[in-house]
Formats: structure tokens, sequence, C-alpha cells
């Protein structure tokens, strides 16, 4: 019995200090603000010690959006999403394969009419309320407005975009008098310079965020898977 506790103690110990879940490819985090690191992903978690700003960690994986799993001089430990920025384009396969049934789902609404302020259930959708629903459908829950939606998970820069980040565009109307643009216009990234929306003519369609008007008016991206 001695010999068994011990052989299980063992495994315990070892299963904790070693990644054996998805395997991941190399993705970096830069710690943009001294930043606690922990033994889990909560604020009451106990804390290892402190890592400073300027510092770079490998990625492991991402439990939530509100934070990572990462590998730092040797230790494994979580560092909250809020005091570091992500580089790489590689994700795990479950982002992966959660993201591609997100697009998938998001397929199924195809030429669905387009309407502004469209209320949910109502047969129609604006480009809010599209990535709204089909991100409700998997657990994600979003604000109702761009603007909001924007402010959820962390930014990604344009180069890095994955398959299910959220790209947002602003509009003729969302131009102000000084020749600002704000958001007023959100999609979902499929892939190969591709994304699922919804805007005017034709409702909810496929496509490229990169003619020249997409392009022109692109602000911003957030990842919040």
């Amino acid at each position: 019995m001695k010999k068994q506790l011990t052989a299980l103690l063992s495994a315990v110990i070892l299963g904790a200090s070693l990644f054996s879940g998805v395997s991941f490819a190399a993705e970096t985090a830069h710690v943009n603000k001294t930043v606690n690191f922990r033994s889990a992903p909560n604020t009451g978690s106990t804390t290892y010690g402190y890592i400073k700003a300027g510092a770079d960690l490998q990625v492991i994986s991402s439990p939530n959006k509100y934070w990572y799993k990462v590998s730092y001089n040797g230790h494994e430990g979580y560092v909250s999403s809020n005091y570091v920025s992500v580089s790489g384009s590689a994700s795990n396969v479950q982002t992966s394969a959660k993201a591609s049934e997100i697009i998938a789902y998001g397929k199924t609404f195809l030429g669905v009419p387009y309407k502004y302020g469209a209320k949910a259930g109502s047969g129609y959708f604006d480009c809010s309320l599209f990535v709204q629903t089909v991100f409700k459908h998997f657990g994600v829950s979003l604000p109702r407005d761009s603007r909001q939606q924007s402010q959820e998970g962390y930014a990604v820069s344009k180069s890095n975009l994955k398959p299910g980040d959220l790209v947002f565009f602003s509009t003729r109307a969302t131009v102000n008098k000084t020749g600002v643009s704000k958001i007023g216009h959100v999609g979902i990234y499929i892939g190969n310079g591709m994304m699922i929306h919804t805007y005017g003519e034709g409702g909810v369609k496929i496509g490229s965020m990169n003619t020249s008007w997409w392009t022109s008016h692109y602000i911003t991206a957030r990842r919040v898977l």
C-alpha cells in the first residue's frame, strides 16, 4: 500500500510539473507591466513571485480570456492577460477547433438579411447581433454593440490574426466631422484575409478584408477565444 501511495504521489507531482494536454507551437507573451506569477488562473491562488515588465514568457495555453498558462525560467504558472501582450500566429488545437466550429455555425446563417438595430429572433441580423448570436451558441458572452465588443478579450495585430478573431471597422456613418474614425462594424475573421459578416445587401456573407474599402476602414481586432 505504501509503495502504491508513493507511486500515485509521484504521478501527481509529475503531472503538475509537465504539460500533458494539447501540444502548442511556440507563442510568446511579453510582460508590459509587472505581474504576479500564480499557481492557478485566479487571483486567490498562490503567488510564486513577480515577473517584471520587459520579460518574455512562453505561452502554454489560455484557459480563458483572462489568463495565460506560461513557462518562465523553467517553471509553469499563470499570468493575467491584462499585463501581457501575445505575439505569434500559432494557437492551441482546442482553440483552433472551437474557432472552426464557430465559423461553421456562422456559415449556417449565410444569406440571412441585414437590418440595422435588428432584434434577436426577428429573422434579421445587424453586424454585432450576428457576432453575438454565433459566439453565444458556444458559451462566449459578448455585448450587443460592436464598440462594446471591441473592448472584450485582448488586442491582436492585423498581421497576427487567427480564425475566430473579431475584426472591427469604421463605416461612413462612424467617421466624425474631424475625420476621426469610430468603430461601427464587426466581423469574424475566418482566415486568408477573409471574414464572415453582415452589412447591407445580401445579408450575412463571406468577403475579403483586403479590398480597398475595408482596408481603409480597418481599425482593430480582438481575440475572445
